[in-house]
């Protein structure tokens, strides 16, 4: 299709929408669980969203959102079949096919889990592979397990430059502390992701990279000059840009270089429609970020008052993840602007010109019903694995083994110590992924080993148990997997170190080399998933030797500290001297 055809068919949908299915384009609604709910299908029949965000949670209750539990097993086939309905029920509705978005960016920072599924590394893995290509493989591969599920969109990639070692919500989310490097395997992503027919979206504009403070809870402030974020924050963006990025994702965070410093960056005229549009020519899709953070509604009085301030501000796209009364009232607030002409119809109708386009792009019109069939094959194709497997032997390293423990003798008695994640592993709870995969994989080489499953943080019982059996054992091997609000094991693991034990860890976060520096021996696989778990087993034991490159330009490799006076806030205080500067 010519870009004068498109225009042509565009101008003929937008003679037939009413208002109501125009306030409706512009709304990115949450599709909990699996099964189609009565108020699933107002969100699609009454509220005519644009799009769904597909979530593996459900709540207790319609009026209760915040109480989340984990939706049952199904197969990748029966989601298909449920994702299928959804996109059939919008086409019915008024022609217009569903944007279907997701997180499915690598590591525990995944939507899709069950089923066989192969989950990569975190971002920060892609490009410790060194190797832009593999990664552009990998996110092929991503893009077509989902797309065959019938999600058409993903909320990636993240162009964060991870300059704060303590950044409580980003962290191996993003590629690097590189600018470079995010926006060489940003693209990367990007185009692999529009070669599958998925519409990648780039977050967290204007960059989060430099947050103190998780977004989910509070409002970050970043005080930094214009010339810092042209050179940092703004670089990948730009490079994304050049090469026709369709969508970006606005952040919930303030930038005095930029407006004042109660203004979130989704809610902000300057940074949305001045900085964004104007000054950088970006011309595809804007979305916020969940609207439901408190980031913004605290500043807008609500997630009613944050989705008006946001269309104002120029955003197309609001993402509400929020329960159906709240969500009424977010479309009930969008219509009544609207219609008392704060906000005009003519600039409603530029951003549902913007979605149509971004949706006749991706291929979205005439391709948009999932094949159930077709999801269980190319979930079962050795390729992915092998793939996947391959992505692992390449990013995963061993930062230091000073002591030469690596690799263990296979009878060698030890203390296997393990995370239980419940919001991750039981997400996905099935024979592919699931709580102790870590102990399963080291089994396979020895029957020498206890496990130790612990909450993150330990609990006190954890400790009670930690103490009898690690008097027991030598060698302590910890796999540290961690994630955003998730804790760590970090005091076990500092408290193992302390009594001389030969300790091992094995994380999926980088900086766990970095805030341990009194551990001798520390390896990286960037996932606690299960081919990131079956790799750290492997290394441990000496089946493979990991050929992963540093990935952090800020950062030394190798850090050496006294365990009797090692702290999270001794360390988290020195990485505040560490110089933030661009290229």
């Amino acid at each position: 299709m010519t870009q004068e055809q498109m225009e042509s068919a565009i101008d003929g949908i937008m003679g037939r929408l009413t208002l109501d299915d125009k306030i409706g384009q512009c709304l990115t609604l949450n599709y909990l669980g699996w099964q189609i709910t009565g108020f699933h299908k107002r969100f699609v029949r009454e509220f005519r969203c644009g799009g769904l965000r597909v979530t593996p949670h459900i709540s207790a209750s319609n009026d209760a959102y915040h109480i989340r539990k984990m939706a049952p097993h199904v197969s990748p086939a029966a989601t298909a079949a449920k994702l299928r309905e959804l996109h059939e029920m919008a086409l019915d509705r008024n022609g217009i096919p569903l944007h279907m978005a997701t997180d499915q960016e690598g590591d525990l920072s995944v939507d899709l889990v069950r089923g066989g599924i192969q989950l990569f590394p975190s971002n920060m893995g892609m490009a410790a592979t060194g190797n832009p290509e593999l990664a552009g493989e990998a996110f092929r591969a991503v893009a077509r397990q989902v797309r065959v599920h019938g999600i058409n969109m993903l909320h990636s990639p993240e162009l964060d430059v991870n300059l704060a070692p303590d950044n409580p919500e980003i962290g191996m989310r993003s590629f690097s502390d590189d600018p470079d490097l995010c926006a060489q395997y940003g693209v990367a992503a990007m185009k692999a992701f529009m070669a599958e027919g998925v519409i990648p979206t780039a977050k967290h504009f204007p960059g989060r990279g430099d947050s103190q403070v998780d977004a989910h809870d509070q409002l970050d402030v970043l005080r930094v000059d214009r010339q810092r974020l042209d050179e940092v924050e703004l670089y990948p963006y730009r490079a994304l840009i050049r090469e026709g990025l369709p969508a970006i994702m606005t952040a919930h965070n303030a930038y005095t270089a930029l407006d004042d410093e109660s203004v979130p960056a989704s809610v902000s005229y300057r940074i949305t429609t001045g900085l964004l549009r104007e000054e950088m020519g970006f011309e595809g899709v804007i979305t916020t970020d969940a609207i439901g953070m408190a980031g913004v509604i605290e500043y807008a009085g609500g997630q009613w008052g944050a989705t008006v301030m946001a269309i104002k501000a120029g955003a197309d796209l609001v993402l509400i993840r929020e329960d159906e009364a709240t969500t009424r009232q977010c479309w009930e607030a969008l219509r009544e602007a609207v219609k008392r002409k704060e906000i005009t119809e003519a600039r409603l109708d530029e951003s549902v010109r913007r979605i149509l386009r971004m949706k006749m792009r991706a291929g979205l019109f005439g391709h948009a019903r999932p094949d159930p069939a077709a999801t269980e094959s190319e979930l079962a194709r050795p390729e992915n694995r092998r793939l996947c497997r391959n992505v692992f032997d390449s990013c995963s390293l061993i930062v230091r083994d000073r002591e030469n423990i690596l690799p263990l003798p296979r009878d060698a008695r030890a203390l296997v110590v393990e995370p239980y994640l419940p919001l991750y592993h039981d997400k996905g709870n099935d024979a592919d992924y699931h709580a102790g995969m870590f102990f399963e994989s080291m089994s396979r080489y020895s029957e020498a080993l206890q496990l130790l499953e612990t909450r993150c943080p330990p609990t006190e019982d954890d400790w009670t148990r930690y103490r009898e059996r690690v008097a027991r054992h030598d060698t302590v091997v910890f796999f540290n997997a961690f994630w955003r609000g998730s804790g760590s094991n970090r005091p076990l693991i500092r408290d193992a170190v302390r009594q001389g034990k030969k300790v091992v860890v094995i994380s999926n976060d980088l900086y766990d080399a970095y805030y341990l520096p009194s551990v001798g021996t520390v390896a990286c696989t960037f996932g606690a998933v299960p081919q990131g778990t079956r790799m750290a087993a492997d290394i441990v034991f000496g089946a493979c030797r990991p050929k992963g490159t540093w990935p952090l330009r800020r950062l030394q490799q190798d850090r050496t500290a006294d365990p009797a006076t090692e702290t999270d806030h001794a360390v988290s205080h020195y990485s505040k001297t560490i110089e933030k500067v661009g290229k």
